[in-house]
C-alpha cells in the first residue's frame, strides 16, 4: 500500500479516480489523506477468494451470483500485511471512508459513475475491514456487471483498486461543473452544493443550492448574500479553473468545505456534454479536417478567421441568391475554444436549389447526421424551378467570372506573399515600432482578408457546384466511378513538397560520403552539420527546400506552431527516412509517377451522354484543382501572419507591454488595435492573453461532437455490416489489404511503413508529403471536399472519412481490408 499524498506518478493498477486523485495532490491542491490498496493486489487476493475467477473469468463469477459470492468475501481473510499497514496508518478519533478506484472510472469515456459502492463511517479496524469487504463485492452488483457488458469492456479490465480516505465531516459539501451543463455556457461553471455532507445530494433527497459563476471577472457582489461564504467561492473558483487547466477538459468536481478550508474528493471528466444551445445549428465540419477546429483556437487566430468568414460568405450568399431574410446573422461561432461555422443558415439557403439532398450535402462536408434516411429534400416546384434557375445563372456567372480572373488573382497573391516575406524578414531589434505595427496592420487588415477571400470563395463554388454537378453525374454513374473521374488532378501544390524532397534524397544516395552521413547521425547531429557546412550540397537542397516550402508546418492553421522555415527538423527527419527506407523511397516515387486520367467505359450509355459526363467532370477537376492551388495560397499568408506577429510580439515584450511574446497569439486582432490606437492598455493586453491561453488550455485535450443546435440532438445510429469492424464515408476508391498505423501526431509520423493504412482524427497539410507512402487512409472526420480526400485521390489510394471513434477501435498492427468502395474496414484473417 501506499499513501495517496505521498505517490508522485499516477499508475493503471491505482483506477481511474485514485490517478485523478494523485493528480489533484501534485497540483497543491487540499485532498484528504488515504491509503492505496492497488488493484493488481485486490485482484490477486480475489482470485484465491473466488477460484472460479482465476479458472473461468468474468462469466462463471456472474452465474456464481452475488450471494455467494458475498459469502466467500466474508469468509475469507484479508492479507496480514494490509492489515498491519492500515494499522499504521489510521488514527483513532478520526472516520474513515473506503472508496472503490476501478480500473476504467473516472476515465475520459465513461464513468461507471454510482456502479460502485463507498463505506463510509468506518471508525474502526474491524470497520474499515469489513468496508473492504463491501466495496470490493460491489464490483459484482448486477447493475454494474451488466453496464460493463452494455459498453462491451474488455475482461482484462475488469478490476478495482480501493482507497482508504479520512473522512471529513463538512460544513457545505457539493459538485461543480467546469461547465455549465443546464446552459452549455463554455466559460461558465456550474455549482450546486448542500449543508453538510453530500448524501443527500448525490441520493437526490434534497434540492441543493445552484449557482452560477463566470470563469474570467466574476461578480462577486451578487453572492455576497449566499448561504456559503465568499471565501469558500473564490477558493473553489480558483480550484476549478486550475483543474481545467491541467486536465485540458470539462471536468465533474465533487468537493467539501470545513469552514474557509476547500477539500477535494474527486474530479472526473463529464462524459457526455451537452451540444444544445440558445439558438441555430452550428458545426465544425470542414473545419477539423487540417483546420481551425483540430485543436483550440487562440484569441488572434479566432479572430482572423472570424472576420474573413463572416466577409466572404456573406458575400457569396449575396453574390448567388441565397442569402437569407433580414439582417445578415453572425456566420460563426467559438464554442470549446473551436470555431463553429452557421450551417443553419447555409442549409437554408441551400434547400432552395432544387434536388438538393441534405445527406449528399452533409456527406461532401462531414457534417454529423442527427436524422434517419435522406433528410431535407427539396421537391420541384414552379416557385423553387425560377429561384433555381436564378441561382443557377449567378452561380455560373460567379464560377466563369472566378475561373477567369483566377491565374492572375494566383500570380498577384504569389507576388504579394514573395514581397511581404522579404519585408518582414528585413525586420530586426532596432526596426521602429511603428514599422512593425504598420507592416502587421497591412498583413492582417489587407493582404490576409485578400488571399483568404479567395480561397473562401473557391471553396464555397466547389460546394454549391458539386451540389449540383454530382446529382447530375450519379444519374449515370456509380460512387465509385464518380470518385474515379475527380482523382488524379495532376501537378497539385500539396504534392509538390514530397517531390523536391526526393530531389534531395536523390542527391544524398548518388554520394557514398554523404549517404554515409545520413544513415549514421541523428537529426540533430545533421542540424549541427549543416549549421557548420551550409555551402554543402545537400543542405543547400534542404535550405532550398525551406526557402520554397516553408510557409508549411506540422499544424497550419495553428499561428503557434513553428514553420519549416523557422524549423528543418522535420524537413531532415523526412528526407534522412526516404535515404535509410528503400521501401519508403520507392513508395514515394511510384505516388509522385505520371498517371494518365482514367477514362471510364461506359458503352451502355450514348455518345451524347458520355459527352456531358467528360463536360461535367472535367469541370469539377477545374475547380478542385484551383481550391488546392487557393489553399496552398492561404497556407502561405498564415506563414506571414506568425512572422510578423512574432515579430510584434517580440518589440512587445521589449518593451515590457507583454510578459511573453508568444502571447500575442491569444489576443484578438481588434485588442491589439484598439492598443495601437492608445484605446486599451498594456494591462488590459496582458490580462486577454492569459485568459484565452487558460481557455485553451482548458479544452486542448477534449474532442466535441462538433455540432452545436438549439434542440435535442441524436446523432445518427450507423449499422455495421456483419463482417465490418467499421464503417465510413467513402472519399477515394480502392480496397487495399494492410497493417494498421494508428497516429494521432505527426511527431511520430516516421513510425509509418510502406503501404500501411494510417488511421487518424484528421490530417493536416503538413502531412501531404507522407500520403504517396500509404496504403491506404482513414480518418474520424472530413468529408468528400477535405484536405485528406483530395490528397488521397491524388495518390491512388482508397479513403474513408468520418469514420467514428476509428482510432479506438483500431489498434496499430492490426492487419485489415479498407473497402473504399463501400465505405468499410473489416478485420483480415491471416494465414
Amino acid at each position: 500500500m501506499k499513501e495517496l499524498w505521498l505517490e508522485k506518478e499516477s499508475s493503471a493498477v491505482y483506477g481511474g479516480k485514485i490517478n485523478q486523485l494523485i493528480s489533484l495532490c501534485r497540483l497543491g491542491l487540499s485532498v484528504p489523506k488515504g491509503l492505496i490498496l492497488p488493484a493488481d493486489q485486490v485482484m490477486a487476493w480475489l482470485s484465491v477468494a473466488l477460484p472460479e475467477y482465476s479458472k473461468q473469468g468474468l462469466k462463471e463469477l456472474i452465474e456464481l451470483g452475488q450471494e455467494e459470492i458475498a459469502e466467500r468475501l466474508q469468509h475469507y481473510l484479508l492479507e496480514p500485511a494490509w492489515l498491519q499497514e492500515l494499522a499504521d496508518f489510521c488514527q483513532g478519533n478520526q472516520a474513515y471512508i473506503v472508496r472503490s478506484s476501478a480500473i476504467l472510472e473516472d476515465g475520459q469515456a465513461m464513468s461507471f459513475a454510482g456502479q460502485y459502492d463507498s463505506i463510509g463511517n468506518c471508525w474502526t479496524l474491524s470497520e474499515i475491514e469489513q468496508g473492504i469487504r463491501s466495496c470490493l463485492l460491489s464490483l459484482f452488483n448486477p447493475e454494474a456487471l451488466a453496464y460493463w457488458q452494455r459498453q462491451g469492456l474488455p475482461e482484462k479490465d475488469f478490476a478495482m483498486a480501493v482507497l482508504i480516505q479520512e473522512q471529513i465531516e463538512p460544513d457545505f459539501s457539493g459538485v461543480c461543473f467546469s461547465l455549465d451543463v443546464a446552459t452549455n455556457q463554455d466559460q461558465t461553471m456550474l455549482l450546486e452544493y448542500v449543508k453538510g455532507s453530500a448524501e443527500s445530494l448525490v441520493s437526490g433527497q434534497v434540492n441543493p443550492e445552484q449557482l452560477t459563476l463566470a470563469w474570467y471577472k466574476p461578480d462577486w457582489l451578487q453572492f455576497e448574500k449566499a448561504e456559503i461564504s465568499l471565501a469558500v467561492l473564490q477558493k473553489l473558483h480558483a480550484q476549478v479553473l486550475q483543474i481545467v487547466a491541467y486536465f485540458g477538459r470539462p471536468m465533474d468536481i465533487e468537493w467539501c468545505a470545513v469552514q474557509e478550508q476547500v477539500y477535494l474528493l474527486q474530479a472526473r471528466p463529464i462524459t457526455t456534454v451537452p451540444t444544445k444551445i440558445d439558438s441555430g445549428r452550428w458545426t465544425t465540419a470542414n473545419f477539423r479536417d487540417g483546420g481551425v477546429a483540430a485543436q483550440p483556437c487562440p484569441n488572434l487566430m479566432w479572430s482572423l478567421y472570424r472576420h474573413s468568414w463572416q466577409e466572404a460568405l456573406s458575400s457569396f450568399l449575396l453574390a448567388i441568391g441565397l442569402e437569407p431574410d433580414g439582417v445578415m446573422p453572425p456566420l460563426m461561432r467559438l464554442h470549446y475554444a473551436r470555431p463553429f461555422w452557421n450551417l443553419g443558415v447555409v442549409k437554408q439557403g441551400m434547400e432552395q436549389i432544387p434536388g438538393y439532398i441534405e445527406r449528399d450535402f452533409d456527406d461532401e462536408l462531414g457534417v454529423n447526421k442527427d436524422y434517419q434516411g435522406q433528410g431535407f429534400t427539396s421537391k420541384l416546384s414552379p416557385a423553387l424551378l425560377l429561384n433555381f434557375l436564378r441561382v443557377a445563372l449567378k452561380t455560373q456567372k460567379v464560377t466563369k467570372t472566378f475561373l477567369h480572373q483566377a491565374p492572375d488573382k494566383l500570380q498577384e497573391l504569389r507576388q504579394q506573399f514573395t514581397r511581404l516575406n522579404q519585408e518582414i524578414q528585413e525586420l530586426n531589434d532596432q526596426s521602429p515600432l511603428q514599422q512593425v505595427e504598420s507592416l502587421w496592420q497591412l498583413v492582417l487588415n489587407q493582404a490576409y482578408l485578400d488571399s483568404e477571400g479567395a480561397y473562401f470563395w473557391q471553396a464555397y463554388i466547389n460546394t454549391v457546384q458539386l451540389s449540383m454537378k454530382k446529382t447530375s453525374l450519379l444519374k449515370w454513374l456509380t460512387v465509385d466511378e464518380f470518385f474515379q473521374l475527380i482523382a488524379k488532378l495532376g501537378n497539385v501544390s500539396h504534392t509538390k513538397p514530397l517531390a523536391r524532397m526526393l530531389e534531395a534524397a536523390d542527391l544524398v544516395l548518388a554520394d557514398e560520403k554523404l549517404t554515409d552521413d545520413w544513415l549514421k547521425l541523428s537529426v540533430e547531429e545533421l542540424q549541427e552539420l549543416a549549421a557548420q557546412y551550409p555551402e554543402r550540397a545537400d543542405f543547400i537542397k534542404v535550405q532550398d527546400f525551406q526557402k520554397d516550402f516553408g510557409y508549411h508546418s506540422t499544424r497550419e492553421l495553428d499561428l503557434r506552431v513553428a514553420s519549416y522555415e523557422e524549423d528543418a527538423h522535420q524537413v531532415l527527419t523526412a528526407v534522412q527516412q526516404l535515404i535509410a527506407d528503400s521501401a519508403y523511397y520507392q513508395a514515394a516515387k511510384a505516388s509522385l509517377s505520371p498517371v494518365s486520367e482514367s477514362e471510364l467505359d461506359l458503352p451502355h450509355l450514348s455518345r451524347a451522354k458520355q459527352k456531358k459526363i467528360e463536360k461535367i467532370s472535367q469541370d469539377l477537376r477545374n475547380l478542385l484543382w484551383w481550391r488546392e492551388e487557393f489553399k496552398d495560397i492561404s497556407t502561405r499568408y498564415y506563414h506571414l501572419i506568425r512572422q510578423i506577429s512574432l515579430k510584434l510580439g517580440q518589440a512587445y515584450e521589449k518593451r515590457g507591454f507583454l510578459k511573453d511574446s508568444q502571447d500575442i497569439f491569444y489576443i484578438k486582432k481588434e485588442s491589439l488595435i484598439a492598443f495601437m490606437e492608445g484605446q486599451r492598455t498594456a494591462d488590459q493586453l496582458q490580462e486577454a492573453a492569459a485568459d484565452n491561453r487558460h481557455y485553451c488550455q482548458a479544452y486542448r485535450n477534449f474532442d466535441p461532437v462538433g455540432d452545436l443546435t438549439d434542440k435535442e440532438m441524436s446523432l445518427e445510429k450507423v449499422a455495421y455490416e456483419s463482417q465490418a469492424l467499421l464503417t465510413g464515408m467513402p472519399a477515394s476508391s480502392g480496397q487495399v489489404t494492410g497493417r494498421v498505423r494508428v497516429l494521432l501526431d505527426l511527431a511520430d509520423i516516421e513510425t509509418i511503413e510502406p503501404g500501411e493504412i494510417l488511421v487518424t482524427r484528421y490530417t493536416d497539410t503538413g502531412w501531404s508529403y507522407v500520403f504517396g507512402i500509404l496504403g491506404g487512409l482513414v480518418t474520424e472526420y472530413g468529408g468528400v471536399l477535405c484536405h485528406a480526400s483530395i490528397v488521397a485521390r491524388e495518390c491512388g489510394i482508397p479513403a474513408l472519412v468520418c469514420a467514428k471513434n476509428a482510432t479506438q477501435l483500431l489498434e496499430t498492427g492490426m492487419m485489415v481490408t479498407l473497402d473504399g468502395r463501400r465505405g468499410e474496414i473489416r478485420l483480415h484473417e491471416e494465414e
